[in-house]
């Protein structure tokens, strides 16, 4: 497998974490997609190349979706990698995907662009049995070992089971 580093040119606009219950139709964040969604907690990403919506398993990973969410709404503390200096912002937005592997997956979420920008800290892996990459468009977090867990994360774009109690 090739992994490449570049510039994709597809920058997060905008990053919205949003509450949906599907028994009273409401939106939290007060954004509205079209479609149909399971009762969940949902964050969506607007790229230039359009809307992605993921779905977060807050009770089956509690601390990385807290993390996500946390960056995602800018109320986590995190240190800028370039000038070392806190802050508490919305961390993904304008960001790009800066790995894309074909047939893999893409990641995002480093604020270097080069696959080793973080928030300034890491946290501890969570796996649960019921979560797996056994198929296209699972979100995970991007490591480099274990307990190394920080902002950036991947999607896959086909099933990726090597992957599983990993990421």
């Amino acid at each position: 497998m090739n992994t490449f580093y570049i510039n994709t040119g597809l920058s997060i606009k905008t990053f919205t974490v949003t509450l949906y219950l599907s028994a009273a139709a409401i939106f939290f964040s007060g954004t509205v997609w079209g479609g149909t969604f399971q009762e969940g907690l949902y964050a969506q990403m607007k790229t230039p190349k359009g809307e992605i919506v993921l779905r977060l398993y807050f009770k089956r990973a509690p601390l990385t979706v807290s993390n996500f969410v946390g960056l995602a709404e800018g109320s986590k503390d995190w240190k800028d990698p370039v000038t070392g200096k806190a802050k508490k912002t919305r961390f993904f937005d304008g960001l790009n995907f800066h790995r894309v592997i074909k047939d893999f997956m893409i990641q995002g979420g480093d604020p270097l662009a080069t696959g080793t920008g973080g928030p300034g800290y890491t946290f501890a892996d969570e796996f649960h049995p019921e979560l797996k990459h056994n198929k296209p468009g699972i979100l995970s977090m991007a490591n480099s070992g274990a307990h190394t867990n920080g902002s950036q994360f991947f999607i896959t774009h086909v099933p990726t089971p090597h992957l599983d109690n990993k990421h």
